[in-house]
């Protein structure tokens, strides 16, 4: 959706606010987010409502992504808007500057966004291409140009590890996840649990990780070296699609930690399998009110890891 579009169709904030209430509660019957009572008076002042249960009022961002938020929903939308039309991601700052709001509202608005649009998809099937990607910077130097952290290249690196697969067919789906290793175990893991072994045939390089492949699924090894296909079988998808994951790194965030890079995957996997639907802001909205998604706090602890459905 456009921002014209956008602009048009939400002319008001109550206009906003009565969409999402039509997304939430399609058939018009209010029901509270915390005891799931029905028993709900609306409230004429404003667009809340009084559970008679509870004796609470809440509103229709009410365990949602949107809720213990300032930001009223028509920016909330157009934020979404924009990072679904921004092919390799919009960086906070941007967000910023296009909606007028502070750095850390528009973090907080962006990660919880990506929270909404994490693991759409369960598994892939058909032909499937495999690829692995390093994301992170170079190695350290100090003022005299003297290397203070070393990392070897290629696949022996310190950088975070992802996993990219990729369905080869049109409109074909991607999921891309962050491991703590590329050995053969770990790898037949996430593609045994991902992938649907009697209806689908792996494509590869040369790589001798995916050596053990052979023995779950109908693997197809292309060998670099000496070819970049086998007729119309390639990885090529998946190579694009790591294309894009670090252009997006590089030109928009220029920086990312591996406790967030979960969130940053889930972003680039949506927009890539909702490039040709034209009703992805309208998916979007829908995966927002969501009550099983994670609504993450922007004041969490450093320390601990950071799952991407952990409230």
């Amino acid at each position: 959706m456009t921002i014209i579009e956008l602009h048009k169709k939400f002319p008001s904030q109550k206009d906003a606010l009565r969409h999402l209430e039509n997304v939430r509660w399609p058939e018009g019957k209010v029901i509270c987010p915390f005891c799931q009572s029905n028993r709900i008076t609306k409230m004429k002042s404003e667009l809340r409502y009084h559970c008679n249960k509870e004796n609470r009022t809440f509103s229709v961002r009410a365990k949602t992504i949107f809720e213990d938020s300032r930001l009223d929903i028509r920016s909330w939308f157009f934020a979404v808007a924009l990072m679904l039309n921004a092919k390799k991601g919009i960086s906070a700052n941007q967000l910023k500057r296009d909606l007028g709001i502070t750095y850390k509202t528009a973090w907080y608005c962006l990660m919880r966004i990506r929270c909404a649009l994490a693991d759409q998809v369960n598994f892939l099937q058909g032909i499937v291409q495999i690829d692995e990607a390093f994301l992170g910077g170079k190695p350290q130097k100090d003022n005299f140009g003297t290397t203070i952290q070393k990392s070897k290249r290629g696949r022996g690196t310190l950088k975070n590890k992802i996993l990219v697969m990729v369905e080869q067919k049109k409109g074909g789906k991607s999921i891309a996840k962050l491991m703590p290793n590329l050995t053969s175990e770990t790898l037949l893991t996430a593609l045994k649990k991902y992938i649907k072994k009697d209806l689908s045939i792996l494509v590869t390089d040369k790589y001798k990780g995916y050596s053990k492949l052979d023995d779950y699924f109908n693997h197809i090894t292309i060998n670099h070296s000496k070819q970049f296909s086998k007729g119309k079988i390639s990885i090529n998808k998946a190579e694009n699609f790591i294309g894009l994951l670090k252009r997006g790194l590089v030109g928009q965030y220029h920086k990312l930690s591996a406790k967030y890079l979960p969130f940053y995957l889930s972003e680039f996997t949506f927009r890539y399998n909702n490039s040709l639907d034209k009703n992805s802001f309208s998916k979007a909205i829908e995966l927002s009110v969501n009550k099983g998604k994670c609504m993450l706090r922007y004041k969490c602890n450093t320390n601990n890891h950071v799952e991407i459905c952990q409230l």
